[in-house]
Order: structure tokens, then C-alpha cells, then sequence
């Protein structure tokens, strides 16, 4: 189960494939899908790409009320992404800050892109979790020194 960010980010640094080998399908909802058309700069191929290999349209049912009032705040990609996650049962990939405070309050297991990348690296898949996320930033997809920095120590950098 995946928000639009993290695609967006791993689709910038052409490293989605890491996403299929450890998760199979990634589900999404339809607003996520919106968010990714709507791309046009040279992530669009590789997201295209994507939705027709391993990212699969699922949409997410009405929400009990407790999760309507914990996601109306956010955006809607955000929102009906933990209502899906919740109803699957599945970990969430979103890297936004409050999108992922809201989904740990309601129990998700939630992964952001540094994780996927710290992974790939202990599968030697990358080289650089650091150098893979400075990539990331250096393409326009925001990134604080801070979450780059942990996840380098985290990977062993």
C-alpha cells in the first residue's frame, strides 16, 4: 500500500523496481492513481510503467467514523491511502510527516522511502542509501538533512 510521495520519489531515481521485489503487488487508491497522472516531468514514463506491471487500483472502503476524523485533514491521496491500508491489513509506504503520525496513531506499520532504500542496500541492490537520497533532493523531491542523515546511519554510512 503506497501514498503518491514515495512513488514519486523512487520513480525520480529510477529505483520503483525495488518496491516489487519485497511487496509484490502495491496497492493503491484511485486519488494516489490521480496524483500520479497528473506527473509529467521524467518520472511519468517510469510511473506509467509501474501501473502496468505492479501497482494495482484498489479502492478503499467507507471509513468508521474515528478514522473519518483522524484523515479529513489531510490530502486525499494521504487520507484514503490509510483508510486502504487499514482495511487491508497492509504496511503503509508514505514519507509525509503528518500522514505517518496519523497512520501510527491508528496501528499502521509505516515504511517511508528511506527504509525501502535502506533494505535494498542490505540486499545489495543499491550501493548508497545517502547517495541514493541526495539523488532523490537533487530531482526536486524534498528531503530534510536530518532524515538523510539517519537513514545513512541506519544503513551503515
Amino acid at each position: 500500500m503506497s501514498n503518491t510521495g514515495p512513488l514519486v520519489a523512487l520513480a525520480k531515481i529510477d529505483a520503483l523496481g525495488l518496491l516489487k521485489n519485497p511487496f509484490g503487488r502495491v496497492h493503491i487508491e484511485p486519488a494516489v492513481h490521480r496524483g500520479l497522472l497528473a506527473k509529467t516531468s521524467l518520472e511519468a514514463d517510469r510511473l506509467d510503467d509501474a501501473l502496468n506491471d505492479f501497482l494495482e487500483i484498489r479502492h478503499a472502503p467507507a471509513p468508521a467514523r474515528d478514522v473519518s476524523r483522524q484523515t479529513h485533514r489531510l490530502g486525499a491521496g494521504e487520507g484514503r491511502s490509510i483508510i486502504l491500508a487499514l482495511a487491508l491489513g497492509e504496511p503503509l509506504l508514505i514519507d509525509e510527516r503528518v500522514g505517518r503520525a496519523v497512520a501510527r496513531s491508528l496501528g499502521l506499520r509505516v515504511v517511508g522511502s528511506g527504509a525501502v532504500l535502506i533494505r535494498a542496500k542490505q540486499r545489495r541492490l543499491i550501493t548508497s542509501v545517502r547517495g541514493s537520497l541526495e539523488e532523490m533532493r537533487g530531482r526536486g523531491y524534498w528531503l530534510s538533512e536530518d532524515l538523510i542523515g539517519t537513514a545513512a546511519k541506519l544503513a551503515g554510512e
